[in-house]
């Protein structure tokens, strides 16, 4: 009898670390997929705020105002570059590399004024988002641009945050190829 006892308990335990074992593999391989979809979806939700910063910055300068956007960081870095550009970057895990275009036809310096948007959004690698503004040339060879310029702090990290966007005048300096130009001058400040 003292056997049959010995053999349930055996038994039982032999269940419970084959369940622990299907349990444990399960995680180790799924927790990976997890990830991988989280870091998608945040890619997509930085996506839809760099396209909403996009027409934030194209309503400044065309209303000749101010705005604030709120925007959120959970991975990554936002910063104003040196070059009339807003990039955002993240080291994410992400089951493909990302080289798309989300806003403009290309990613010439020189748009035609009516067909082309006044700035490209461009993704790549895992994950670099390049909010860039171009100069747009009418028929008379009249150039039109947004310039972004630094307003205080222009680099954010993880956290909530308002980028704040002030129209603070126009610049007819001269632009090479351009009979006139005329550029909407945007302050941009993180908070």
């Amino acid at each position: 009898m003292a056997k049959k006892g010995q053999t349930t308990i055996i038994g039982f335990l032999l269940i419970t670390a084959i369940a622990l074992v299907i349990v444990a593999s399960t995680f180790f391989f799924a927790i990976p997929l997890i990830d991988k979809t989280k870091n998608q979806d945040e890619v997509a939700r930085m996506e839809n705020r760099m396209i909403e910063t996009h027409a934030a910055i194209k309503k400044v300068a065309n209303e000749q105002t101010q705005m604030t956007v709120p925007f959120s960081i959970r991975k990554g870095i936002l910063t104003l570059a040196d070059n009339n550009t807003l990039i955002y970057q993240a080291n994410m895990l992400l089951p493909i590399s990302y080289n798309r275009l989300l806003i403009g036809n290309d990613t010439s310096e020189v748009g035609t004024l009516g067909v082309d948007e006044p700035g490209f959004l461009l993704e790549r690698a895992s994950v670099e988002m390049r909010l860039h503004y171009i100069v747009l040339k009418d028929n008379s060879s009249k150039c039109y641009g947004i310039e972004l310029k630094p307003g205080g702090q222009v680099t954010a990290g993880i956290g909530d945050h308002f980028v704040f966007f002030k129209w603070v005048g126009e610049d007819n300096s001269a632009i090479p190829g351009c009979t006139s130009a005329v550029r909407q001058i945007i302050e941009m400040s993180i908070t």
